[in-house]
């Protein structure tokens, strides 16, 4: 259940979330305080429906998984808890830290970076304390960077000191209040403030390199905006926090003396006679993730992401004129996929010295590994596939082999060779009971995007385990680039920088 005021009325909005998948009915809600209006309402707030408030309490059923919202109001309490007394404490500001959108080159928080001045109002209220802002004309200070000083409190009986405060970057300081001392956690201005688990990615965004771990920080934003300020532009979505920090104030306190932390800005202090900041929550709103463990991954990858592909330049393959139709959406995918964009058409040659018809002798052979989709198991089972190396007719009668599991496939070129380039072809192979070549030469409808590490060797022909650990060098990748993909391209071809 989550519970929080309503962005346009004095109402609260309560939301449920059916977790188990099991219908529950009759299911009652109460509070505190004696609910005397309510409906439901949508995502936005916005009225869709009836509530049942009989008695004082919210009635509703919950389908399975269902989410449902509603806005309740309550009867006014018999003892109302009156705002805090409050003052602002004088601050002898330092540094700008804020810029306009007309001159974003004005002040800087740090690195150069500023908050939108334009977000930015008089006073920030926060939880009923309010806080005055230092002046956010051009060139004027409004903050004050955390250095030892020694602050003047206002007279008054005051039991609570309130912080507007952000940092450079997360960091702490201790606070000097009378004869007490606390150590404060500030967090930085910018960034994520929560984030659940993520992935690293590598292999042109194809494998998992890891899993981020989930975190939220817990400082009490007081104020945020959806951007912050570079010299030249908005930085949008890169978003900008001040937090509002609570301290205790021994009785009689009469002076502070801030953190000696230059990563520290404080932008305005309050002090209060806060009688109701002695509320504490009884269980966290949302997870801190501080009991999970670091995530591993199931499998080990052999191509991991510090692994160096050797130096080549890399070109699409073509083995059918382009239709001029597609020539302007071809070469923009090219551009974006890093390719080169000169379109030529390259079809697979009989001269080629792994080609059947070249004499060279070089065989194919792959190795099986894992669960076929009939059923069938299958450990680095050897399978004689030589007939993709004939470029007159590629074709593959049984490819079940390679849809599931692990597939090595060995091409022996029977003694040491200097390669210049590699031509690798998507569409090598044609659809059964349909002639070869032409518009037909293309993989199996039924097959998702092909994707190969590939690897070489003068004399390693142990293909099992890691090829890292058996003599392998790591050439590239195939597929992971594209080659035209979806526009009709049937490959890529692989120019070597040195031998």
């Amino acid at each position: 259940m989550a519970f929080k005021k309503a962005e346009e009325s004095d109402y609260y909005i309560v939301r449920l979330n059916e977790k188990f998948g099991k219908p529950v009915n009759n299911v009652s809600v109460s509070f505190p305080g004696k609910i005397i209006d309510a409906y439901e309402v949508n995502g936005q707030e916005q009225k869709i429906g009836d509530a049942d408030f009989s008695q004082g309490k919210l009635n509703l059923d919950m389908g399975k998984f269902a989410i449902r919202s509603f806005a309740v109001k309550f009867e006014n309490p018999a003892h109302k808890l009156n705002k805090p007394e409050i003052a602002f404490v004088s601050l002898p500001y330092d540094q700008d830290g804020f810029s306009f959108d007309t001159n974003r080159s004005d002040g800087n928080m740090t690195n150069n970076l500023t908050f939108p001045t334009e977000l930015i109002p008089d006073e920030i209220s926060s939880e009923d304390i309010i806080f005055e802002m230092g002046s956010r004309a051009d060139g004027e200070k409004n903050m004050l960077e955390a250095k030892g000083q020694k602050i003047e409190l206002p007279l008054g009986n005051f039991n609570k000191l309130y912080l507007l405060a952000s940092a450079t970057e997360d960091t702490e300081g201790v606070l000097k209040a009378g004869k007490n001392k606390e150590n404060i956690s500030f967090q930085n201005w910018t960034g994520y403030v929560g984030q659940h688990y993520g992935r690293k990615l590598y292999f042109n965004d194809m494998k998992v390199a890891a899993i981020t771990p989930a975190f939220t920080k817990r400082d009490n934003i007081a104020w945020f905006a959806s951007h912050r300020h570079t010299p030249e532009a908005n930085d949008a979505y890169q978003y900008s926090y001040m937090y509002k920090y609570a301290v205790d104030l021994p009785n009689g306190t009469k002076f502070i003396t801030l953190p000696q932390n230059s990563k520290i800005k404080i932008f305005a202090i309050t002090v209060a006679n806060d009688q109701k900041d002695q509320v504490i929550p009884l269980e966290l709103l949302y997870d801190d993730f501080k009991d999970n463990k670091p995530v591993e991954l199931r499998t080990k990858e052999i191509v991991t992401a510090d692994l160096k592909p050797l130096d080549y330049e890399l070109k699409p393959l073509f083995t059918e004129d382009v239709d001029p139709r597609m020539l302007s959406r071809l070469v923009s995918y090219l551009k974006r996929s890093g390719l080169d964009t000169v379109i030529v058409k390259t079809a697979p040659s009989t001269s080629d010295y792994a080609d059947v018809n070249s004499g060279n002798k070089a065989t194919a052979t792959y190795y099986a590994s894992g669960t076929s989709s009939d059923g069938v198991v299958y450990e680095s089972q050897k399978f004689n596939v030589g007939n993709i190396l004939d470029s007159d007719f590629g074709v593959l009668n049984d490819s079940v082999f390679f849809d599931n599991g692990e597939g090595r496939i060995l091409i022996d070129l029977q003694k040491p060779v200097s390669i210049d380039k590699m031509n690798l072809y998507f569409e090598s192979f044609i659809r059964r009971g349909e002639p070869s070549g032409g518009a037909n030469a293309q993989m199996m409808i039924n097959r998702g995007q092909q994707v190969f590490s590939i690897w070489a060797s003068k004399d390693g022909f142990d293909v099992t385990g890691d090829p890292k650990v058996k003599g392998w060098q790591y050439v590239g990748d195939y597929g992971a680039n594209g080659g035209g993909g979806w526009l009709r391209g049937s490959g890529s071809s692989y120019i070597f920088k040195k031998d």
